[in-house]
């Protein structure tokens, strides 16, 4: 007879072996929730320094672009022989700054409207 007293009752091993199971399955989703966080926090700090060198980029070719432009600006017409080169550095002075006046226009258009 003593050896049923340190029986368990029916159910509390199973019992006992599904709350260990339910411990690890829940722990488990707890570090795949955490490392989840993470990687999404790490992939949008990388999306925001690539959004920064993009940015960056753009301006630069920008820059580049205008300074281009600015050579043109500055070519005295009457130091060019060349007729067809005078004509080619001619038509892109105009067109270099009627691009520039159409890009001061809608700005001055919104403050008036303002």
């Amino acid at each position: 007879i003593g050896g049923s007293l340190s029986q368990q009752p029916i159910g509390v091993k199973k019992s006992s072996l599904k709350k260990r199971s339910d411990d690890r399955t829940s722990a488990i989703i707890k570090i795949l929730k955490e490392g989840n966080r993470q990687l999404l926090e790490h992939l949008k700090k990388t999306s925001a320094h690539i959004q920064h060198c993009m940015e960056i980029q753009s301006k630069n070719f920008a820059l580049k672009k205008f300074k281009e432009e600015n050579m043109f600006l500055l070519q005295d017409l009457n130091s060019i022989q060349d007729a067809n080169i005078r004509a080619y550095v001619q038509s892109e002075q105009k067109r270099i700054l009627r691009k520039r006046v159409d890009q001061k226009e809608p700005s001055a258009s919104t403050s008036i409207e303002q």
